[in-house]
């Protein structure tokens, strides 16, 4: 996938890694709710460094 994301949307998504980072796991569960619907998203982290 080819796109452009904010660097807003960046440093929330390295505030995710740190949390991952802080409880040593290398992955998060997000719930975000919308009027009647629930969105349940699972990010895993995979680093590899160049």
């Amino acid at each position: 996938m080819d796109k452009d994301f904010s660097e807003g949307f960046m440093h929330d998504i390295a505030d995710l890694l740190e949390c991952c980072k802080e409880n040593n796991t290398d992955n998060v569960d997000l719930k975000f709710t919308f009027e009647d619907l629930e969105l349940k998203v699972n990010i895993t982290f995979s680093i590899k460094q160049n």
